[in-house]
């Protein structure tokens, strides 16, 4: 299933989580203000960059785990290797401090 970047999109995921489902969320997706968006600046690979803070948001629901994902894609076109990681660093519901955890674990 995909979500739409705006509240209903963040209630649905929500809702997933509180029902045991595991999500994705893509970090790079920030939605507007307008539609409820929200983001910090702080760093990404040494420079600004404007984060969203809803991944560390999502974080603080009851149950649960944050983990990092990544995929390598193969030499040749022969496909990905997806890596999963636990977050390193703690998120504490702090948007700046979550922000930049999540960016430091790429």
């Amino acid at each position: 299933k995909t979500a739409p970047t705006s509240i209903q999109g963040v209630k649905q995921i929500i809702k997933a989580l509180r029902g045991g489902e595991a999500t994705i969320v893509l970090p790079d997706h920030v939605p507007s203000p307008e539609e409820g968006g929200d983001g910090v600046w702080v760093d990404f690979f040494g420079k600004p960059a404007y984060t969203m803070t809803l991944a560390g948001k999502l974080a603080q629901v009851k149950g649960v785990k944050a983990l990092f994902f990544c995929s390598e894609r193969l030499p040749d076109g022969k496909g990905f290797v997806l890596h999963i990681e636990p977050l390193r660093g703690e998120l504490n519901g702090d948007k700046e401090n979550d922000a930049r955890v999540i960016n430091e674990n790429t």
